[in-house]
Order: structure tokens, then sequence, then C-alpha cells
């Protein structure tokens, strides 16, 4: 008979990895952040950067670690049918581990690219707590005065702005040539996409495709640039990044929480429901933010 430490047991060593490592690859840019537990302090993460009036002076960086949950609920009736049943049993806990990885990926990709906002098919009555990281759009948002509690104009902490008069591929591609050769990923809106998929075939060059870590194919701009469409972006800008000046600093990767006694599963107080919340206390920051591009299309 199945009970509730096998199931603990199976959430820990069965299916631990193969959800973080789902959460962890939710597209490709984010698969190719480098997760590190360095310069975590407490809730803090605190590293130096040069500055850049003096070589060798080096100001501290902070930001707040943010705490990213997920949580599964498994009802006693549903636990109840299944312990009997290996097959019943491995479908229950399928099934909430294939939702909690799509809620997760949206969630992630939807923190990291602009913010993660309550879904309007969630009842008012659910619990909701949106996950707060340092985004990309916080990172272009020029118009912020700080960014990482640093002041961006003074520290060079901005992003470098171009402005071209509508989308031309060599336009770009020269953009990027002079400034910041190593951008790996291009982030646009999807009318951007199409527009650049419109004018190869017009063209007749090849459009060529890139695939990655998490499974699936990618539109490559310049042969090896990833472009990835965000539903959020402006049509009117695009945002050249290198995955490598990236860090997702965190306490640990995904694990359960427990309680004093060391449980995944807990009794809802008045429902017999069981429940077990996946947890990651991390933020994302970008290192060298004077070495990512905007740029703004005029028309």
């Amino acid at each position: 008979m199945i009970g509730l430490s096998e199931v603990e047991r199976v959430l820990k060593d069965v299916y631990l990895n193969v959800v973080s490592n789902q959460l962890d690859t939710s597209d490709a840019f984010i698969s190719k952040i480098e997760q590190t537990s360095r310069d975590v302090w407490g809730k803090e993460i605190i590293f130096n950067v040069a500055t850049k009036e003096e070589a060798g002076e080096y100001l501290n960086v902070t930001s707040e670690i943010t705490n990213l949950a997920l949580t599964i609920e498994i009802s006693d009736k549903a636990l109840r049918a299944s312990q009997n049943s290996i097959g019943a049993f491995v479908n229950l806990l399928n099934s909430e581990m294939e939702n909690i990885v799509k809620v997760g990926q949206q969630r992630l990709v939807n923190s990291v690219y602009d913010e993660d906002i309550r879904p309007e098919y969630l009842p008012k009555e659910i619990y909701y707590v949106p996950w707060t990281l340092n985004s990309l759009k916080d990172l272009f948002d020029t118009d912020k005065e700080t960014l990482y509690s640093l002041n961006r104009k003074k520290w060079n902490f901005n992003p470098q702005v171009k402005t071209i008069n509508e989308f031309n591929s060599a336009e770009i591609e020269e953009i990027i040539d002079n400034t910041n050769p190593k951008i790996n990923f291009m982030i646009c809106s999807p009318k951007t996409k199409r527009t650049f998929i419109e004018q190869q075939v017009s063209r007749k060059q090849n459009i060529n495709r890139i695939m990655c870590g998490d499974g699936l194919c990618y539109i490559a701009f310049n042969e090896n640039i990833i472009m990835i469409p965000c539903k959020s972006m402006n049509d009117n800008e695009i945002w050249l990044v290198n995955s490598d000046d990236f860090k997702m600093h965190q306490l640990c990767d995904w694990q359960w929480l427990t309680d004093e006694d060391d449980r995944i599963l807990r009794l809802h107080p008045t429902k017999p429901i069981y429940s077990a919340t996946l947890v990651k206390y991390c933020n994302l920051i970008c290192h060298k933010p004077n070495n990512q591009i905007k740029i703004i299309i005029k028309n």
C-alpha cells in the first residue's frame, strides 16, 4: 500500500531533478543563464563592479533575493484511490508535475522578460503572490534613474541605446558589430519577427534556425543570434543581449519546502487536501548592463 511517506520519497528522489531542470530551461535564453550561489549573502545579492572613473576602484551592487514558489495539491480521495495501484499512483503524480512545470515555465518566462501577473482565469479566492525577478524590462527601462540600487548614468549602468528609421537587418548587424559582437539573443515583438522573415523571403535569403536546450527550434538572426518573440514587447523596440553577462544568483536550486519534521506534504486545516510547495530563492542580475543594446525603431 502506498502511503504519504512513499509519495514524499518519490517527490524528492524522482521528480525533483526532472522538474528543476525543466524550469531552469524554460526557454533558450533562460537555459543559457548561469545558475550560481556566489555573491549571495543572506537575503541579498552583493557583488563588486569596477567604476568608470578610476581603474581598480570598485563599488557594491545589491539586490534582494526573491521567493519563487509553486504548489501542488493532491486530494485525500485521489490519494486513497491510488494506494493499491502503482499505475494510478504514477498517473496522479505525473499529472500534478506536468501542471507545475507548465505553470512554472510560463511564470518564469513572464518574470524574466516582463512581469508575473495574476492570470485572469484564476479565481479571486485563490491566493496569488507574483514573482518579482529583476526583469529585462527593468534593465531596458532607461527612464528609471536606478538599477540594482545604483544611479544608471553616474555609474554607466545603462544599456546602449541606438535608433534606426525602420527594421533593417544590415543596419542592426552593423550596430552589433560596432557595439558588442558577443550579442547572442534578440528579444523582439512577434510583429518584428514576422517583418524579419518577410524581408528574408523577399530577398530570397535563407531563414536559419537554431535548436536549443529547451528542445525548441528558434529563428536565427545573422546565423547565430537567437530571436525570441515576446508578446509584451513594443513593436518599436528590440533588445540585444549577451546571456554570458547574466547570472541567476540563488541560495540553492529548486527544492521542496519542508516543515520542522522534514515533511513535504501538508494537510489543509479545513479540507481533505494535501499540498507540497516547490521553492527557489534567487534573483536575476545583469553584470554588464552597458554591454546590452536597446534599439528604437522610429517607424
